[in-house]
């Protein structure tokens, strides 16, 4: 799995700032060039999950406590069959273990809880972003115009490509930093 290989493989220079920023931005235009029927959707939208979790800068204020989990919500259908949670087992991002949880939409407070909160085309991205406004959360979909309608990252299939559409305005209203190497591998879809 594309996933196992990028994580396990390269996990001593994961952990080197600098050379994390380029490795990622490279495994990055690769997954863009890379069609999808050579790897599972889902396995290359878990990659770039945990991708997110190590760029996306949180504010100090983000987390409770310096080791408390990094939680990763998924609403709605989920797409990697609840395999997230192994993919992401015994992994965490500085200090934060990783955890994912499936999350209903109404329940606003277990998806205040999130860091990272994943909507599914069957889920509404305005009852979540409703739910999580002004909090540091970020909002990943694969919705069409997921970014555009208030989300922070859109996954796009464009040509059997996954696509990225980020919304830097809800990032900057969400207090996320995402970083320019990030921002310059994709759409950048703010609303007017």
């Amino acid at each position: 799995m594309v996933f196992t290989a990028i994580t396990e493989h390269h996990a001593p220079v994961l952990k080197q700032g600098r050379c994390c920023r380029m490795l990622v931005t490279l495994l990055s235009l690769w997954f863009l060039a890379t069609p999808l029927r050579s790897e599972p959707e889902s396995a290359v939208k878990a990659a770039y999950l945990y991708n997110f979790a190590l760029l996306v800068k949180w504010p100090e204020t983000a987390f409770a406590k310096p080791d408390s989990p990094m939680i990763i919500g998924v609403v709605g259908r989920d797409p990697f069959s609840g395999g997230l949670g192994s993919i992401l087992a015994g992994r965490s991002v500085g200090a934060h273990p990783l955890v994912v949880r499936n999350v209903p939409v109404g329940n606003a407070d277990a998806l205040r809880a999130c860091k990272i909160v994943f909507v599914t085309v069957s889920e509404s991205v305005k009852e979540v972003t409703s739910a999580v406004k002004g909090l540091p959360v970020l909002i990943v979909g694969e919705d069409e115009d997921f970014a555009l309608h208030g989300g922070i990252i859109g996954f796009v299939v464009r040509n059997q490509k996954i696509k990225l559409e980020i919304n830097a305005q809800a990032a900057r209203q969400a207090h996320l930093s995402i970083p320019s190497d990030l921002l310059g591998i994709a759409k950048i879809v703010d609303k007017p």
